[in-house]
C-alpha cells in the first residue's frame, strides 16, 4: 500500500489531503513543519511519497532558517519524491526547494486546485515505472 507524508501548519487542510489519499486507497501520516524539522529525511524513507505545503504566511514564520530547510528538503527528495503545494503562489525565495522537488502546485486554497494537485500525485506515484524498467538502446 502506499504511503504519503504530508508536512503542514494548516490542521485543516492537512486533513482535506489526508482525505483525498485515503479515497485513493493510500495512507498517510500528517506532521508540522517543526516536526519535520526534527525528524530529518531519515524518517520519510517509508513513505511514497511527500505532500510539503507551503502556507501563505510560511516565509515570515520561517525566513531566518528557509535555507536549513533547504537542506532538510535536499535530502530528503533524493530518498523520496517530493511535491510542493502552495497554499498562495509561488514565492522565488524558494527557488532552490524547486529544484528537488517533482512537482510544484500553486493556490491550493482553491477547492479545485488542491482536488486536481492530489489526483495528479496520485497519479504520477501510481503510473510511475522503475528505473529498472528502462533498458538502454546499447544494450
Amino acid at each position: 500500500m502506499s504511503k504519503a507524508l504530508i508536512i503542514s501548519d494548516n490542521r485543516a487542510m492537512a486533513s482535506v489531503i489526508e482525505t483525498k489519499f485515503s479515497n485513493a486507497g493510500w495512507s498517510n501520516e500528517s506532521v508540522t513543519i517543526h516536526s519535520m524539522m526534527g525528524r530529518g529525511s531519515a524518517s520519510v524513507r517509508n513513505h511514497h511519497c511527500i505532500v510539503l505545503v507551503i502556507g501563505t504566511d510560511f516565509r515570515k514564520r520561517f525566513s531566518s532558517i528557509i535555507d536549513e530547510m533547504g537542506a532538510i528538503i535536499r535530502n530528503c527528495s533524493i530518498h523520496t519524491p517530493l511535491y510542493l503545494l502552495f497554499e498562495d503562489d509561488y514565492d522565488p525565495c524558494f527557488a532552490s526547494w524547486v529544484q528537488h522537488a517533482k512537482r510544484l502546485f500553486k493556490s491550493a486554497t482553491h477547492h479545485d486546485n488542491l482536488r486536481d494537485a492530489i489526483q495528479e500525485v496520485i497519479r504520477l506515484e501510481t503510473e510511475s515505472v522503475p528505473r529498472t524498467a528502462f533498458c538502454s538502446p546499447m544494450d
